[in-house]
């Protein structure tokens, strides 16, 4: 697969929203067509990351669509909420753009809230005390 192309498509969506620019591209690993795009909204709603929204759109639109062998690509490292979806989407590659940490020492401080704020998020810890995020993990079955 052409990596770059598909990173260069995400990146493309991504400016879509000057505010938070973060997209998603999913495309079939066998014939390389991109089947899904989405780009983040949360001012419209919280979970409206780039990743949820694509991950929404495929399975919206292709309701009986095989994950086995999509690829998806991301902007950004994925954060936990969409890390989950993307696990129990049941997508097995994900290919990112920069890390957390990267966007954090650019100075995207609100990717990384210290504690919750009145209408603000929860806080969000990256890794878990028992290692829990370090593992792979695949659900049984999806719900």
């Amino acid at each position: 697969m052409d990596h770059e192309r598909y990173m260069r498509r995400a990146v493309e969506i991504a400016r879509g929203n000057p505010d938070a620019r973060f997209g998603c591209v999913i495309a079939d690993g066998k014939s390389g067509e991109i089947l899904a795009e989405g780009l983040n909204d949360a001012e419209k709603s919280p979970i409206l990351h780039g990743e949820t929204a694509a991950v929404t759109d495929l399975f919206d639109g292709r309701p009986d669509a095989d994950p086995s062998d999509l690829v998806l690509y991301t902007t950004a490292e994925p954060c936990s909420m969409c890390s989950g979806a993307i696990l129990w989407s049941g997508i097995p590659r994900v290919v990112l753009g920069t890390r957390l940490e990267t966007l954090k020492g650019l100075g995207r401080w609100w990717i990384f809230p210290a504690k919750r704020s009145p209408g603000g998020p929860p806080s969000m810890a990256s890794r878990s005390p028992t290692g829990y995020w370090k593992r792979s993990a695949t659900p049984s079955s999806r719900r």
